[in-house]
């Protein structure tokens, strides 16, 4: 339904992550360049090593129980401090982890050969 409103009203999922100082995702999805404190259940799927470098940087929490989500958004809402301190911490890491796909193209060019090249 949500889903279905944001469409409606002409936005999308990343603007509403955009303008969220707090970010649950239950599903396998990866927030884009956020600067935004993120909650995430346990399946995070081929994002693994994505979440895990939030989860390191403190950027990120797992949430391994749905029980668990209402404390921690307690404990996170009780303390201004932590909550900033972790949306920091996401945006720097989103940022440190931004152009994986140029420097990969940027190592492969290196060994492949050239355009035009006789084969």
């Amino acid at each position: 339904m949500l889903k279905l409103v944001l469409n409606r009203l002409g936005l999308g999922i990343l603007t509403l992550f955009a303008a969220s100082v707090l970010i649950f995702i239950g599903t396998e999805i990866l927030p884009g360049d956020l600067a935004s404190a993120i909650l995430h259940g346990p399946m995070v799927g081929n994002f693994a090593d994505a979440y895990a470098a939030l989860d390191e940087a403190g950027g990120a929490l797992t949430v391994a129980r749905p029980e668990d989500l209402g404390e921690t958004l307690i404990a996170l809402f009780a303390n201004a401090a932590r909550l900033r301190a972790m949306a920091r911490a996401a945006g720097d890491t989103v940022e440190r982890r931004a152009g994986a796909v140029d420097r990969s193209m940027g190592a492969l060019r290196t060994l492949l050969p050239s355009a035009g090249a006789a084969r």
